[in-house]
């Protein structure tokens, strides 16, 4: 099965995602976020199930849930999330690590 790895920046907009649901509901938060971590483990399982996306960059994939995208490449046996960001944000602006 294949290693994942996280970017900072992924990181980062899990513990953002889940502050900013966590305002309203704690309860709430924890289990959008359960249900990224699934779909992720998914990911390890399948890691072509995601699409390509036309505005980004060739190599990236693209799973959803939630209303959330969770950006991801598959190299060499991992896969990287790069970033998980909502549905509506500016997608040719976004910052993507190379890992």
């Amino acid at each position: 099965m294949p290693r994942l790895r996280y970017s900072h920046r992924s990181r980062t907009d899990l513990e953002n995602i889940w502050g900013f649901i966590a305002v309203d509901s704690p309860r709430q938060a924890s289990e959008v976020l359960g249900r990224f971590h699934a779909k992720i483990e998914h990911l390890r399982r399948h890691p072509l199930t995601g699409h390509r996306h036309r505005e980004l960059q060739a190599h990236l994939r693209c799973l959803n849930s939630n209303g959330y995208l969770i950006f991801y490449r598959y190299t060499a046996g991992i896969v990287c999330i790069d970033r998980i960001v909502h549905h509506s944000m500016d997608l040719p602006s976004l910052v993507l690590e190379d890992l």
